[in-house]
């Protein structure tokens, strides 16, 4: 896939791929992290539904994982908007005057 420069229509190389783009790796193991966090959540709740089931108290403490993907994820994102910032001031400091 091949960026277009806004000013003149014209092709300026490869778009940067998404494994460049820092703070990518920590958005993805984030995700994952609150996948597995939020199914932790659902089956820790399941006694509260269905008061006939009973689970270990383990399951509280593992729903709570929920939060630091979540966090994880924040982080991520924030990575990666100075990593933007950081390329759009590189390329602006780059253009002739």
């Amino acid at each position: 896939m091949l960026a277009m420069n806004a000013s003149s229509n014209r092709v300026s190389g490869p778009a940067p791929h998404a494994a460049h783009v820092p703070g990518d790796r920590l958005m993805r193991a984030g995700l994952v992290t609150t996948t597995v966090g939020l199914m932790f959540l659902l089956i820790a709740i399941v006694p509260l539904v269905v008061p006939s089931v009973t689970l270990p108290s383990v399951f509280w403490g593992l729903s709570m994982i929920t939060g630091v993907g979540l966090a994880m994820v924040l982080v991520g994102l924030w990575q990666a908007a100075r990593g933007r910032g950081r390329r759009a001031a590189a390329a602006v400091g780059q253009r002739p005057s």
